[in-house]
């Protein structure tokens, strides 16, 4: 995968963040795993990954994006979406939805024009004076 994007995008993007009931683990994965993955092939989808956060086992984010609103919209209203809604009973807090319109994508040379852009100014090095009478 390259960090490289070909022009400019827009992409719709919808981010959820879950807590899951730690004897409901396993059952969640494997429900958020199918989810996933069929979204993948869902018209308009650009991505979806499903993660785990490292520092508790119990926490998850689901990120997917869409290629135009209403890719997103008709995914919203899909029986695999509400396939995740009805899963909340595995959770131990309610999840948090954000989505959002992404405008602009770089990869790795947008990141160092960035870097370089806002470096700090280097000061010239005083030399040292030697010697003098």
């Amino acid at each position: 995968m390259s960090g490289a994007v070909a022009g400019p995008r827009q992409v719709m993007t919808a981010t959820v963040r879950m807590r899951v009931r730690p004897e409901k683990r396993e059952e969640f994965i494997q429900t958020m795993t199918d989810l996933t993955t069929r979204a993948r092939r869902a018209p308009g989808c650009v991505a979806a990954h499903f993660y785990t956060d490292s520092e508790d086992s119990n926490a998850f984010t689901l990120v997917e994006e869409w290629r135009r609103r209403r890719d997103l919209d008709r995914h919203l209203r899909s029986d695999e979406f509400a396939a995740l809604i009805g899963a909340s009973f595995l959770l131990s807090h309610a999840a948090e939805i954000a989505l959002d319109l992404v405008s602009h994508h770089g990869g790795t040379e947008e990141v160092l024009r960035r870097r370089l852009e806002t470096a700090p100014a280097r000061r010239p090095r005083k030399r040292p004076r030697h010697g003098g009478a």
